[in-house]
């Protein structure tokens, strides 16, 4: 909550691998962009010991979820990490089914939080494009897969809406670790 910027942030990317024993690293609302938050996800891929992130309060753009879905999957080193917050950090659809679908590949996250955020702006899109995969879209592929390992997810105060959330409920069924569920003001129907 210092306000810090890209500029500081990369100066901190610098000096973070040098830290020992660094289990859990919180830059939320630090008015970071893609231009800071790139550096530091890429610093933080060479901390073997980190298991608690939180970028929340930050915009997340497109170099950012490439680097987070870089981080996840463990193409560059294997990812320790058992808790990401993403409150209000800007993610929207496209951005979340990229580091989403590289959860597919990473055992350790446990918590997932995606709250306030921008999951399921893009359903009306889906409606006359259907391949376009809405973040309810990624988030129910990845609950569907058996090596998925998440226990909480919360996606409260986000637009999930139409066929996206009915995916996302629809695979609940399937999935037996989810222990925490936060769903809340989204606008889910009936269906």
């Amino acid at each position: 909550h210092y306000g810090m910027g890209d500029k500081m942030a990369c100066i901190l990317a610098e000096s973070l691998k040098n830290l020992p024993f660094l289990s859990s690293i919180n830059i939320c609302d630090n008015n970071l962009t893609d231009e800071g938050i790139g550096p530091l996800l890429h610093s933080i891929m060479e901390i073997p010991s980190l298991i608690a992130l939180d970028i929340s309060m930050n915009t997340l753009g497109p170099v950012a979820a490439n680097a987070l879905s870089t981080y996840l999957s463990g193409e560059l080193s294997p990812c320790p990490l058992i808790r990401l917050t993403l409150q209000r950090a800007d993610v929207d659809d496209f951005e979340c089914e990229r580091f989403v679908n590289a959860l597919h590949k990473n055992s350790t996250l446990k918590d997932l939080d995606l709250s306030h955020n921008l999951l399921g702006g893009a359903e009306t899109l889906n409606t006359v494009m259907p391949d376009v995969v809405t973040g309810g879209e990624a988030l129910a592929a990845l609950l569907l897969d058996k090596a998925c390992e998440i226990e909480t997810l919360k996606v409260a105060w986000n637009s999930l809406r139409l066929e996206g959330a009915v995916e996302l409920m629809s695979s609940l069924a399937h999935n037996s670790n989810i222990t925490y569920l936060d769903c809340s003001y989204n606008a889910l129907s009936n269906s």
